[in-house]
């Protein structure tokens, strides 16, 4: 639990949510994938994070955010996902 709701995990996550930003839209799957997994994503994850950030960005926006900041928060919960998974914690 506290790799899903420490603050340490929620600023780094954050931070690195910020550094997507400044990626080229195409790019940042990609990107967030190299940095926490150190590997590409295949084509369904890809696919999956995209559907992720648009519903994501989608029901934040709703809610009366505006679009960068549901972007941003969109992207860090999707970088938090990753630090908490078993990919990103144990090795093979």
């Amino acid at each position: 639990l506290f790799v899903i709701n420490g603050e340490f995990i929620a600023s780094q996550s954050a931070a690195l949510a910020e550094q997507l930003m400044t990626v080229p839209t195409g790019e940042r799957a990609k990107t967030l994938w190299r940095k926490v997994l150190s590997r590409s994503p295949d084509a369904s994850e890809t696919m999956a994070a995209q559907q992720y950030i648009g519903e994501m960005v989608d029901e934040l926006t709703a809610e009366g955010n505006d679009f960068q900041s549901a972007k941003r928060a969109a992207w860090s919960s999707l970088t938090k996902t990753h630090i908490s998974s078993n990919e990103f914690t144990h090795l093979d």
